[in-house]
């Protein structure tokens, strides 16, 4: 079964028309594609991966083990006012003196390799997809059961809602002449801005949200108790919680967040079962 394909290919050219009709058509036969942002940083006037702007595929960026974006992470576009891009990112290790890099299998045999790039932050969320696969349906048997027309971007959409912003600077790299601090994610405020910006897109991944969203529920009148950080204080810890909820139209509902730090920064977002014709939440 393949249910994912990972892209770890760009082009600074203009012409990418022929590879998205491609890319349309995998994602056409319910297979998700996923396409790294690219290794540019804040480089050109156009540092983005132009196969980065199909509007069906997921588009990923690099954070380090703190949760910055890296130095390299190409800085994402709105190509045409409505596709703004990247959309999240996740682990791609750090460039920097210094920093950590990604430690995985090397291509010989019983031997590991150390690496860094947006390549291999696709390489994860496309290994994610599969995690989402298993948790919520289990065997291949189930899966092939579903109707398979709508999912692929409905696992998009669970990705992208369940992912949280960094609320850190980009990563800053020394051996360049640019302070890349200066060029970092924004922080939602409410209607003013958008969900998304072109750091980080909706934020870093959260995979144990986005399985939560698939697979638990919870009621009306329903306390619930949990703990959440930020990446600032704990990279590894539970940033979001996510759980599907029915909700009946013409009523009035509210929702209390309580026993907060009154100094954190914390969003309550309600999204529809249907993404948009993208995969968008």
């Amino acid at each position: 079964h393949i249910v994912s394909v990972c892209l770890s290919i760009g082009t600074l050219g203009d012409d990418v028309s022929a590879i998205n009709a491609v890319i349309n058509e995998v994602i056409e036969n319910h297979i998700v594609v996923v396409i790294a942002a690219g290794n540019n940083g804040i480089e050109g006037s156009e540092p983005f991966n132009k196969l980065g702007r199909n509007k069906n595929a997921i588009v990923v960026g690099a954070i380090n083990d703190k949760d910055q974006i890296t130095s390299y992470s190409s800085m994402g576009v709105d190509g045409d006012g409505n596709n703004l891009k990247p959309d999240l990112v996740a682990p791609g290790g750090s460039a920097i003196p210094g920093g950590r890099s990604i430690i995985s299998a090397d291509s010989k045999s019983d031997d590991a390799t150390a690496a860094y790039g947006t390549s291999i932050s696709t390489a994860i969320v496309s290994a994610a997809i599969n995690l989402l696969i298993d948790a919520k349906w289990g065997t291949w048997t189930e899966w092939n059961n579903q109707d398979l027309s709508k999912l692929a971007k409905t696992l998009k959409a669970i990705l992208l809602m369940t992912a949280t912003e960094t609320n850190l600077e980009r990563e800053d790299d020394p051996k360049t002449d640019i302070d890349e601090s200066n060029y970092s994610p924004s922080l939602y405020s409410g209607l003013s801005n958008s969900l998304k910006d072109e750091h980080e897109g909706y934020g870093r991944m959260n995979i144990q949200a986005a399985i939560d969203a698939l697979t638990k529920n919870i009621e009306i009148n329903q306390s619930i108790n949990n703990n959440l950080t930020s990446s600032e204080i704990n990279p590894l810890g539970n940033h979001a919680y996510a759980r599907k909820i029915s909700l009946q139209e013409n009523i009035q509902y509210l929702f209390n967040l309580t026993d907060v730090d009154e100094n954190a920064d914390f969003d309550i977002f309600l999204f529809s079962n249907e993404s948009n014709q993208f995969g968008e939440p």
